[in-house]
């Protein structure tokens, strides 16, 4: 259930990685190649939803896959962490009265996003870049530099 081991980050990060860049994209996919769909099961009114959800957060410009790459950042690394240690504070014990967070589970810590951290930055980069490849989003060019954007990614381009 939790990640204990490495392993279990890597997996976690390959999942994310497999739903966002290569499922979301072949269910959209699939419902624009075929029009005359008209979905029967509940499963397939599920991947419909979730595909129109995807269609919604179709960037305009590059812009825009920087945002939705920051959001995903805030996401991973600060609320869904902090949802998880409001759940399980430190000091939570299981039902047989002993501590939660004991090896080798140990407490994730929230980071909150600094634009002048490489990781960070570095992340926002790799989002941003595959997001606007997979919706063939042209790249954000020195040649069309916005100061904005620049201070965003600390500096980098």
């Amino acid at each position: 259930m939790f990640p204990e081991e490495p392993v279990h980050c890597i997996e976690w990060a390959r999942d994310k990685f497999e739903k966002i860049f290569v499922q979301k994209p072949k269910n959209l996919q699939k419902f624009i190649e075929n029009v005359d769909f008209i979905p029967q099961s509940p499963q397939e009114i599920k991947t419909l939803k979730n595909a129109l959800k995807w269609l919604d957060k179709k960037p305009k410009n590059f812009n825009d896959c920087v945002t939705f790459a920051r959001n995903k950042f805030q996401k991973y690394f600060n609320n869904d962490i902090k949802q998880l240690l409001y759940v399980y504070p430190p000091d939570s014990k299981t039902k047989e009265g002993q501590l939660f967070w004991t090896l080798p589970k140990r407490p994730p810590h929230s980071t909150s996003f600094d634009a002048k951290s490489p990781l960070h930055a570095d992340f926002i980069v790799a989002v941003a870049s595959l997001f606007a490849h997979t919706w063939s989003c042209l790249l954000y060019t020195s040649d069309a530099a916005d100061d904005s954007l620049r201070v965003d990614l600390g500096g980098r381009r």
